[in-house]
Formats: structure tokens, C-alpha cells, sequence
């Protein structure tokens, strides 16, 4: 390694690699300076805003679910409205301006800006265990898992007046289905929790 440094010196070269590396480091400390100037002026004159304001995604109210995050919900003006009314401590509401498929109306409750339940109520009679089975599937996080537990014993015994059918699934979260009074197979509201309920 001194032999090298030696003839370099020798040479004249090492002013030479000294004066060129010198360059380099003031064209990238410059370069940086200028990065750095950019990204502070950009961010200056960004919005100030809660985190996710200025997402531009919206939904429609099929596509709502314990994912959905509720900045995407307070954009999506067209399907969801802020509720003041469900609003307290650190939990907000959002109804649905628009009916589902099956004539349901929603409710998505959120806390730490995402979803901890939604629930969706139909009129009487109801609609089908079928139909109710779609839009609880639609309203659990896509990553909802595989079922762990299904309880419908209400369902199978007749001392329940209105009946309840649950599901816990992989991730957690719970889904329920609530049954007209004295029926076993029309559902008034269907409704889903990002984890147990107390």
C-alpha cells in the first residue's frame, strides 16, 4: 500500500486524485443541499392535516370494510357522512348516505383512525342467511382468515325470541347475524367487530 501511495506521490498524481475528489465531494454535498432545500420547501407546502387527509382514495359502500380507513370514509362523501351524534371520547360514526343492494343501511365505527365495527340493519322481515352471509364477508378486513368458531345454538333452540348466529375467524375479528324476532332464517342486522366485543 505505500509503494502505491509512494509512486502516486512521485507521479504528481496524487494532487491530481485529491483535487478530483475533492470535486466529487462538492458536487455531491451540493446535490444533497439542493435535495435537502427541495424537500423542505415541498413539505412546506403540504396541507396540514391528521395522518391520511391527503389520501385521494374513495369508496363506494360495498367496498367499506374494517380496513377502510376512515380518512378514506370522510372523503368518500357520495357514500358515508360523518355521524356527530356517534361521536364521543375517541370514537367517531359514519352512516351510509346510500342503501345497499339488499336495502341495508350502515354504520362503520371507528377509533385510531380505522374501523372497529360496522353494522348494517334491514327492515322486517329481513333478508335471507344467504344474503346476510354475503355482506358480512364484504364488511370484514379481506384478511379476515378462515373461521375458528360459529356459534348457532340460538338458531337450533326454541326458547330464543330473536336470535343470534356468530363467527370468529383467523384475525380476530367477529362477525354476527341477528335474526328477526321468532325467526330462524330472515336477518335484521348483520354486524362485525375488529375483535371481540366486550
Amino acid at each position: 500500500m505505500n509503494k502505491t501511495k509512494t509512486s502516486v506521490l512521485k507521479t504528481g498524481n496524487a494532487i491530481d486524485a485529491s483535487k478530483s475528489f475533492n470535486r466529487f465531494w462538492r458536487a455531491g454535498t451540493t446535490l444533497a443541499q439542493i435535495l435537502l432545500i427541495t424537500s423542505i420547501v415541498s413539505a412546506c407546502n403540504m396541507p396540514a392535516g391528521p395522518p391520511g387527509e391527503l389520501d385521494t382514495k374513495q369508496v363506494t359502500l360495498e367496498e367499506a370494510n374494517l380496513s377502510t380507513p376512515e380518512s378514506v370514509l370522510l372523503k368518500s362523501k357520495q357514500a358515508f357522512e360523518y355521524f356527530p351524534g356517534g361521536h364521543f371520547g375517541d370514537k367517531t360514526q359514519y352512516n351510509g348516505k346510500v342503501a345497499d343492494q339488499f336495502g341495508g343501511a350502515y354504520a362503520v365505527h371507528c377509533r385510531a383512525e380505522l374501523p372497529f365495527s360496522i353494522e348494517v340493519k334491514y327492515a322486517e322481515p329481513g333478508i335471507s342467511r344467504e344474503d346476510a352471509l354475503i355482506v358480512m364477508h364484504r364488511i370484514l378486513s379481506p384478511k379476515h382468515g378462515q373461521v375458528t368458531n360459529h356459534d348457532d345454538l340460538d338458531r337450533q333452540e326454541n326458547d330464543v325470541k330473536q336470535a343470534a348466529e356468530w363467527f370468529a375467524y383467523g384475525n380476530g375479528s367477529i362477525g354476527q347475524l341477528l335474526y328477526a324476532v321468532n325467526s330462524k332464517d330472515k336477518v335484521v342486522q348483520v354486524n362485525v367487530f375488529a375483535e371481540k366485543p366486550e
